[in-house]
């Protein structure tokens, strides 16, 4: 490699401090054992091959991410990828999945391939280098080269254009990440880079098809790390968003890896890593909208499960699950993202575990009931966009539905569907009534896992939205709605692949709902201690709005515990914490009791153990 000279042509501004450019502190032989322990620590399971290497014609650089991160079925162009396995024109993705899975990958070679590595891991090398006038970043940058940003000074501040933007950029980010949205800065490097500021390269990325890397630098549970961003976003393939605002928003982005590493940098959160950086784009720059082009991969494809999607090119499934982060985000606040970062670094995991612990704060039936309203929020996408769910709903692709069909003239008209929904997914069944009379019955064999149906009577001013509690749905009077949906939402964390089967039967007489109100109630923890701060649950759902209800706690012998009138109440699933204390406030004895829920007449109860005097 040639060797690099500072250059002082240009005046130090008083915005931003230029300092010649200085080595890598960390030496190659460290580098190259790091690898290996990594490797050997992590996954024992063959290195990909890096056939694509390219090289700088006039420095000689090895071109780190294809060395590293190349397929042997490509090379640099990508002309030997088969057209089926392409990336489809206008995406492009973060890099920073591909550096974490190639860190876990690696393993030990021979004597040239650990020297290769080496090189690979290396910082890039740069002709200057800048801080930042929040003084938290260090920019290195080149002016001649392939990797050379435009030279252009017109403000005459003795620096590129194009670096000031950077710098702006990176203070942005910095002040809405770490001082607004209080998420910690990302671990020291130890100066590797030069100073103690977070360091930033600034490289030609077009020929990795990336719009940006952050490089951990070891393995384990956290890691130092540093971005590579491109040097000017203005190559064919930056087709959704160019130039500057694409700059912007890969910052906003790569930042937020290098945060997230200082949690937990593990592969198993890989999708969240993807998922809340996108969503940080739209944060920082909700005027770009880069993020849309993810959506199709995920609101496309509602069955495949939240926390899944490949590595591929062509799999963007990951980058649209950031609309899980915008629900939640939108639904409660912003800080249950952050929240959800500091249980992976607790307890040094990405398991759906930590999620449900940290929405418990939030909703009672914590992921369950998230991820049930969160496929409702979904059905309110494109042209079925209504106010109170996601803020540009209307921009979204419309989630893709599963039609059937009823021929009201056949002897017997019926419609079925069986199929499977991952973990964590959702279904959408819709029929279209058109003119015909009368309403359905819809026979639901849910199976294994935990379904939370939900049912959509759409018309063209209103959406009825009814959680469904028992296996028979009736529909009467379906006429009067556009379209009926029937939402599968399959909330299990785990496995794959729950069967569901739907049979639709057409009843030209069903006119009105052959049932009183349907309701239903569950409590937990059961058996309970409750206290203040640790509640007892009392989960109910109504089909229907109701204008009389109340919730009541009963003893053994049906003498009155506790009551609360909740009033008019709509057709939703809903819940109230009870602290096991009577009307007087005095903590109730150990025993069985019973929590009723009247409703307009109606009546359901479950039953439940109070324990005291012993250890939770």
């Amino acid at each position: 490699m040639n060797a690099r000279k500072p250059s002082n042509a240009r005046k130090p501004s008083d915005a931003c401090k230029p300092s010649n450019a200085r080595k890598p502190t960390m030496g190659l032989l460290t580098r190259i054992s790091f690898v290996c322990l990594c490797a050997m620590l992590l996954v024992p399971a063959p290195a990909r091959c890096g056939s694509c290497t390219h090289h700088d014609g006039e420095a000689g650089e090895l071109h780190r991410p294809t060395e590293l991160l190349g397929d042997p079925r490509e090379d640099c162009d990508g002309r030997r990828v088969p057209p089926g396995d392409r990336e489809p024109p206008g995406h492009r993705m973060c890099g920073t999945m591909r550096v974490v899975k190639a860190l876990v990958d690696a393993q030990p070679g021979s004597g040239a391939r650990l020297e290769r590595l080496g090189k690979i891991l290396a910082r890039p090398g740069t002709q200057h280098d800048v801080v930042t006038p929040s003084g938290h970043f260090r920019i290195h940058y080149d002016l001649t080269g392939r990797h050379a940003v435009d030279a252009l000074d017109a403000n005459q501040s003795g620096l590129p254009d194009y670096v000031e933007a950077v710098a702006q950029a990176l203070d942005e980010t910095w002040t809405l990440q770490v001082e607004t949205l209080r998420y910690q800065p990302p671990p020291s490097d130890e100066l590797r880079g030069g100073g103690p500021e977070y360091d930033v390269y600034i490289q030609d990325l077009a020929p990795q098809r990336a719009y940006g890397f952050t490089w951990p630098e070891r393995g384990g549970r956290t890691s130092p790390s540093y971005m590579i961003i491109d040097n000017n976003y203005l190559a064919p393939i930056y087709q959704h968003s160019r130039g500057l605002d694409a700059m912007r928003v890969t910052v906003a982005h790569e930042f937020h890896h290098a945060i997230q590493f200082g949690y937990y940098q593990g592969s198993d959160g890989i999708w969240w890593q993807e998922a809340t950086a996108t969503w940080m784009e739209a944060i920082a720059y909700p005027g770009v909208d880069d993020y849309l082009q993810y959506l199709p991969s995920f609101l496309l494809q509602p069955e495949k499960a939240l926390n899944s999607g490949s590595r591929s090119a062509a799999d963007f499934h990951m980058y649209g699950a950031s609309l899980f982060a915008h629900y939640l985000h939108q639904r409660h606040e912003a800080a249950v993202l952050r929240r959800i970062w500091e249980e992976f670094g607790r307890w040094g995991s990405a398991d759906m575990d930590h999620f449900d612990r940290v929405l418990r704060d939030y909703v009672p039936g914590g992921l369950a009931a998230s991820m049930a309203e969160f496929a409702v929020w979904n059905y309110f996408t494109g042209v079925r966009h209504r106010p109170g769910y996601y803020a540009s709903g209307y921009k979204y692709p419309e989630v893709r539905m599963r039609d059937l069909y009823l021929d009201p003239i056949a002897s017997r008209p019926t419609a079925q569907r069986e199929d499977y929904v991952d973990r964590l997914a959702a279904t959408y069944l819709r029929l279209d009534p058109g003119l015909a009379s009368g309403g359905i019955v819809m026979d639901l064999d849910l199976g294994e896992g935990l379904w939370r149906p939900t049912l959509m009577l759409a018309a063209a001013d209103s959406v009825r939205i009814k959680p469904v509690v028992t296996d028979l749905v009736y529909v009467p009077g379906w006429d009067r709605y556009d379209e009926v949906v029937l939402v599968l939402a399959q909330t299990e964390r785990h496995e794959r692949g729950y069967r569901y089967a739907v049979d639709i039967v057409y009843d030209p007489e069903l006119e009105d709902d052959p049932r009183p109100l349907a309701m239903d109630m569950r409590v937990y923890p059961n058996p309970a201690w409750p206290t203040a701060s640790a509640p007892v649950v009392l989960q109910y759902d109504l089909t229907e709005a109701s204008r009389d209800t109340r919730l009541s706690i009963y003893d053994a012998v049906g003498g009155l515990v506790w009551s609360h009138d909740l009033g008019e109440r709509p057709g939703r699933t809903d819940a109230l914490l009870w602290d096991g204390t009577n009307q007087a406030g005095e903590p109730v004895a150990s025993g069985v009791y019973h929590a009723v829920l009247n409703a307009d007449g109606g009546r359901v109860r479950a039953k439940l153990a109070i324990i005291r005097g012993m250890a939770r």
